[in-house]
C-alpha cells in the first residue's frame, strides 16, 4: 500500500511538472494570488492581474471582514490561451491556470443586450491600470446583479453592487465610484452599432469617420488602404487614429485615373463569459468571469477619378536652363575690354590737372621774399629752412617744384656745371665775412640771383 501511494504521488508530481513546463509563462503584470482571508488556504497556480484589494461591504466599509480582490483574474480558455476576466459571480471560487475554463452564456440584468459590456471589454479589456480595473469590477458586478454573500452584505442574496452611486460608501473609494459612473456613461453613449464613413475628393484629399450609432468614436485605430494611387511616401497603407470628432484625414496622389480608398476598423464583439476552473473545486462553486469577445470588423470605402495633377518634373526645366541662358553673357568679353580701354582717357585728364598745378606752383615761386640768410659766417649752418619756418598755407610738396630746380642724381652728369663748381669751390679768405654764404643759403627767386651776381 505504501509503495502504491508513493508511486501515485510520484505520478502526480511528474504530471504537474509536465503541465508547468508545457504551459506558457503568465502575461506581464500578473502575479500569484495570496489569500486575504486570515488563516485561509492559499491555492496553487492562481494569478491575479490589474486591480486593487479593497475593503467592501454593502452596509458600510467598516463592516468588511477582510479585503476582497477587485480586479482581473487570469484564466485559460478552451483553446489553451490566457484570458483576462472580471468576476460576475461573487460567491464562487477564483480560477486556476492548471485547467481549461469553459465558455457559457450569462444574462446581465442591467445590460440585457450586452452592448455596454461588449464595448467596455473591447475598449478596456486589456487595461493595466489598477484603478480602472477596479472600477470595471464594480461595473460588471452591477450589470450582473449577482449575490454578495454573507461576508459582503447583511442579506447574502442581495446584489453585491446594487448601485454605482453607493460604491464609495461600501468601499471608501470615491475615485473608484466616479470612474465607474463615467465608464458606464461612456458605454451607454457608444453602445450603438459601429460604422465608418469615407469621403474622397478628386484632388486626392479624403477623410474617414468612425461612428457608433451616429456618435463619433474618438481614439480608435483606423487602417486606410489605397488602390490606384498612393500616399505621399509612396505607400498604399496607413494606420491612423481618430481625433475627438472620430475622424482621420489623409491625402493621396496619383495619375488621372480612378482610385479607391478602403478604411477599416475593429468594432466591439459580444463579450464572452467563462465558467472558471476553480482553484479549489471540492465543495465550492466556480466563479464566472466576463472576458473580451471576438471583435467585429467594420469597413467603408469611396472611389473617385483623380484630377490630372501636375507632376514635379515640370519644375526641372527652369533649373536646367539656368546655366544655358547665362552662358552667352559670359562669352561676350570684348565689350568689357572696350570699357577698360577708356581708362587711359581718364588718366590723360588727370595729367592735365597736374600741369595746371605746376603753373600754380610757378606763380607762387615768383613772389619775392626777403632773404633770411644774411647772418654772420658762424651761423651759416643754422640758416637752413625748417618745415616749421614755412607758413602752412604756402607749403607745397616736393614733386611740384619745377624741373629746373630739382637736383640731378649724383650718378648722372648734370647740365648745370656751374652749380657743381660753385658747390665745391674753396672758400675765399679775402671775402667779406659779413656777407651771407651762397653755398648753404641759396634762396630761390630773381632777387637771390641778383644778389649772387653782384657779390661776384
Amino acid at each position: 500500500m505504501l509503495l502504491a501511494a508513493a508511486l501515485l504521488v510520484m505520478l502526480v508530481f511528474c504530471w504537474r511538472m509536465q503541465v508547468a513546463l508545457a504551459a506558457p509563462a503568465p502575461p506581464a503584470g500578473c502575479v500569484p494570488h495570496t489569500t486575504f482571508v486570515p488563516g485561509g488556504t492559499d491555492y496553487v497556480d492562481d494569478y491575479r492581474c490589474a486591480g486593487t484589494a479593497i475593503d467592501y461591504h454593502t452596509g458600510g466599509v467598516g463592516r468588511s471582514p477582510y479585503p476582497i480582490w477587485a480586479g482581473q483574474w487570469l484564466l485559460v480558455d478552451e483553446s489553451g490561451n490566457f484570458r483576462l476576466g472580471w468576476c460576475t459571480f461573487n460567491r464562487g471560487t477564483h480560477p486556476t491556470i492548471d485547467r481549461h475554463s469553459a465558455p457559457i452564456t450569462q444574462s446581465l440584468p442591467n445590460d440585457p443586450r450586452g452592448a455596454k459590456s461588449a464595448y467596455l471589454m473591447w475598449r478596456y479589456g486589456r487595461t493595466s491600470d489598477n484603478t480602472r480595473a477596479t472600477a470595471l469590477w464594480a461595473v460588471f458586478h452591477y450589470y450582473a446583479q449577482d449575490a454578495a454573500g454573507s461576508n459582503r452584505a447583511s442579506n447574502a442574496s442581495a446584489p453585491l453592487v446594487p448601485s454605482l452611486q453607493g460604491i464609495s460608501e461600501a468601499s471608501g473609494r470615491q475615485d473608484v465610484e466616479g470612474l465607474a459612473i463615467a465608464l458606464d456613461a461612456e458605454a451607454s453613449r457608444l453602445a450603438g452599432p459601429f460604422s465608418i464613413d469615407v469621403v474622397l475628393a478628386s484632388n486626392g484629399s479624403g477623410s474617414a469617420r468612425v461612428l457608433a450609432g451616429g456618435v463619433p468614436v474618438p481614439a480608435t485605430a483606423v487602417r486606410v488602404e489605397v488602390q490606384g494611387a498612393a500616399f505621399d511616401d509612396e505607400s498604399q497603407t496607413a494606420d491612423l487614429v481618430t481625433d475627438d470628432t472620430g475622424s482621420v484625414a489623409f491625402e493621396i496622389v496619383g495619375p488621372a485615373q480612378s482610385a479607391t480608398v478602403v478604411a477599416s476598423t475593429s468594432a466591439p464583439g459580444s463579450a464572452q463569459v467563462y465558467r472558471a476552473a476553480a482553484a479549489d473545486p471540492v465543495g465550492h462553486l466556480p466563479q464566472t468571469l466576463i472576458t473580451t469577445g471576438t471583435p467585429a470588423a467594420v469597413q467603408g470605402q469611396a472611389g473617385v477619378t483623380l484630377d490630372d495633377l501636375p507632376t514635379t518634373t515640370t519644375e526641372a526645366p527652369p533649373t536646367t536652363e539656368v546655366p544655358t541662358t547665362e552662358a552667352p553673357p559670359t562669352t561676350d568679353m570684348p565689350p568689357s575690354t572696350e570699357e577698360t580701354t577708356t581708362v587711359p582717357e581718364t588718366t590723360t585728364t588727370e595729367v592735365a590737372t597736374t600741369t595746371t598745378v605746376e603753373a600754380t606752383t610757378t606763380r607762387r615761386s615768383s613772389r619775392r621774399r626777403p632773404s633770411r640768410c644774411r647772418r654772420p659766417p658762424r651761423h651759416r649752418r643754422s640758416c637752413r629752412r625748417t618745415p616749421s619756418s614755412r607758413p602752412p598755407s604756402r607749403s607745397r610738396p616736393r614733386f611740384l617744384t619745377r624741373p629746373s630746380q630739382r637736383r640731378p642724381p649724383r650718378s648722372q652728369p648734370s647740365s648745370s656745371s656751374s652749380h657743381r663748381i660753385r658747390r665745391h669751390r674753396p672758400r675765399n679768405p679775402t671775402r667779406n665775412q659779413t656777407q651771407p654764404s651762397s653755398r648753404r643759403c641759396r634762396t630761390r627767386g630773381p632777387r637771390a640771383r641778383r644778389h649772387t651776381s653782384a657779390r661776384r
